[in-house]
């Protein structure tokens, strides 16, 4: 299914290490206590950055064929990168938010700045700036589950990833897309963000779109 266009797809897949560990899925399993969230095929975007996996896995994607599983072994370098001795950082603890409770493991932030805990001893901390996984060569076992070449899919999948639910309240006539917006969305304080990004991607992929309307309804209470 290679293609010079932007392509949307849906995946299942799990990343393991090469210790066997999952890192990543989008299986029914919560044996390895991954993810935390609904699971369901992750939608991926071929050519385009707006929802993105690891290199390795994207070129995989774009000669895959529909429900035929594949297992393919992905170098560091096209995975979470090379694991670069530079971005270690021996911090005091005193930067940590609250040092009683952290531990080796852990991610932290500072000045902005994301990291995870390398070491810790007598008030100092090492901090690692890489990637978790860099370094690694990560396993995947996926299934392309869908191939959204039509509008309505698209438009559908889009608005799932972006937290509508799984049967969004939308019409799509005409070239003309209206879209309803949940009321829990509303005390997002990074809604306006989430909204603008939204409307990207839509027009980004739906590509005989001439418009969006977003509506609020509000009920009055009993």
């Amino acid at each position: 299914m290679s293609t010079n266009n932007p392509r949307l797809v849906l995946v299942d897949f799990t990343a393991r290490l090469p210790d066997g560990s999952v890192i990543d899925t989008t299986q029914s399993d919560h044996s390895q206590g991954i993810p935390t969230q609904p699971l369901r095929p992750r939608l991926v975007s071929l050519g385009h950055p707006s929802f993105v996996v690891v290199k390795g896995l994207e070129r995989a994607l774009e000669d895959a064929e529909l429900n035929v599983p594949q297992t393919i072994e992905v170098e560091p370098k096209d995975a979470y990168g090379e694991w670069n001795r530079k971005l270690l950082r021996m911090v005091t603890a005193r930067k940590l938010e609250d040092p009683e409770k952290s531990a080796v493991g852990d991610e932290i932030k500072i000045n902005g700045r994301t990291g995870f805990i390398k070491f810790m001893s007598s008030g100092r901390v090492q901090v690692d700036y890489n990637h978790r996984y860099a370094g690694k060569k990560i396993r995947y076992d996926f299934t392309v589950t869908d191939l959204l070449d039509a509008d309505k899919a698209k438009v559908e999948a889009i608005l799932e990833e972006a937290g509508f639910g799984d049967e969004p309240n939308y019409q799509l006539d005409e070239g003309s897309l209206e879209i309803s917006i949940p009321n829990d969305m509303l005390k997002d304080e990074k809604f306006q963000n989430r909204i603008f990004q939204l409307h990207m991607n839509i027009f980004r992929f739906v590509s005989d779109l001439k418009d969006i309307r977003f509506t609020i309804e509000f009920t009055a209470p009993a």
